[in-house]
């Protein structure tokens, strides 16, 4: 599996860090795990941390998987950060889709900005 899941109990966040390749079958695997491991735990924070992962997902892939964001079941006022590498525009560019969906997420280069963003 190209993703592990990791849980911070003080903070309250799922974390999702991907790790070598990855394409779509893998993303949704993740979001659908993610999603319920964060309603089994009642977190509403989650951080996906791709910054040392490859993205294999063709731009029409990664479009209509950051449309499919805004259908995950997650508890009111979630919020998803996002740690990218600073040449990654293809993760890039699906959190700029799901955010157009009205989806509570943002993409940080830091993996500390992206922690601050969902503890503030």
């Amino acid at each position: 599996m190209p993703y592990e899941v990791e849980v911070d109990e003080r903070n309250q966040i799922l974390i999702l860090r991907f790790k070598g390749s990855s394409g779509l079958t893998d993303h949704v695997a993740a979001r659908e795990e993610g999603a319920r491991r964060m309603r089994e735990l009642g977190f509403t924070r989650v951080l996906v941390d791709f910054r040392d992962a490859v993205n294999e997902m063709s731009s029409l892939e990664r479009f209509e998987f950051g449309k499919s964001l805004k259908d995950i079941e997650l508890p009111p006022g979630h919020r998803m950060a996002v740690a990218v590498r600073d040449d990654d525009v293809g993760t890039e560019m699906v959190v700029a889709v799901a955010q157009t969906k009205k989806v509570g997420i943002r993409a940080f280069i830091s993996i500390d900005e992206a922690r601050a963003w969902l503890l503030g």
